[in-house]
C-alpha cells in the first residue's frame, strides 16, 4: 500500500467550482471568467471578427443569463443597429436572450447556462 495521499476532491466539489453549460444539447463545464467562444466553436457555432461587430457568433441563451457578464459596449452597439435587438428586450421571455458568444464570459460558479445557435 502506498503512503502517497490522494487529494480530497469529490465530484460535488468540482461541480460547485465550475458552471455547467449546455450548447446545442451537449454538456460542458466552464470556469468563472472564461469566454464562451471556444466551447461554442467546438460545438460548431461559427464566429468571425471576435470583436462583437459582425454578429456571426449570435447565440440564444435559454437559461442562465444571470451567469453571464453584462452586455459589453460592443454588444450594445451591435444590438442598437436596425433589426439586431436582443430578444430579451421584446417579444420573447426574459429567460431567452440573444448574446454574442465572443463577448460572453461566465461570471458565476455552480450555475447552469443553456444556449443554442
Amino acid at each position: 500500500m502506498s503512503n502517497v495521499s490522494k487529494p480530497n476532491v469529490s465530484k460535488s466539489n468540482v461541480s460547485k467550482s465550475k458552471t455547467k453549460i449546455i450548447i446545442n444539447g451537449e454538456e460542458h463545464e466552464i470556469e468563472e471568467e472564461e469566454s464562451l467562444l471556444p466551447l461554442c466553436e467546438e460545438e460548431g457555432i461559427p464566429f468571425g471578427c471576435t470583436e462583437g461587430v459582425c454578429g456571426t457568433c449570435l447565440i440564444t441563451v435559454h437559461r442562465g443569463n444571470e451567469c453571464l457578464n453584462e452586455l459589453t459596449k460592443a454588444e450594445k452597439a451591435f444590438f442598437s443597429q436596425g433589426d439586431s435587438t436582443p430578444s430579451g428586450t421584446h417579444a420573447l421571455t426574459k429567460e431567452r436572450v440573444e448574446r454574442l458568444a465572443c463577448q460572453c464570459r461566465c461570471k458565476c460558479k455552480g450555475g447552469v447556462i443553456e444556449i443554442e445557435d
